[in-house]
């Protein structure tokens, strides 16, 4: 569904406003979320707000925003295969 839905709205949207939106509706429902269920949001050590923004910057902003530019021009199957083949060479190189 999410790679129909952005394969759709990519076909109006530049990427930019894609991601804003995409990833500010996400933001929103995973603080709703956590507020509901008693989550903190605040309060960790600063290696820990290290890492999330690692994680914000290499895999959400580079990995996800690049999947959604290419979905303006490749079809959504094509690029479902192509993030689903990529998860077998990233597990072997984490198992040696």
């Amino acid at each position: 569904g999410y790679v129909l839905a952005g394969r759709r709205s990519r076909q109006t949207l530049g990427i930019l406003e894609y991601a804003v939106v995409t990833y500010g509706v996400a933001a929103a429902v995973l603080a709703i979320a956590c507020v509901a269920a008693g989550t903190p949001l605040a309060g960790y050590p600063t290696a820990t707000w290290w890492a999330i923004a690692g994680v914000v910057v290499g895999p959400q902003l580079l990995g996800h925003t690049m999947i959604n530019f290419v979905l303006a021009d490749i079809d959504a199957p094509t690029v479902s295969m192509a993030v689903m083949a990529e998860a077998r060479p990233s597990f072997l190189a984490s198992t040696r």
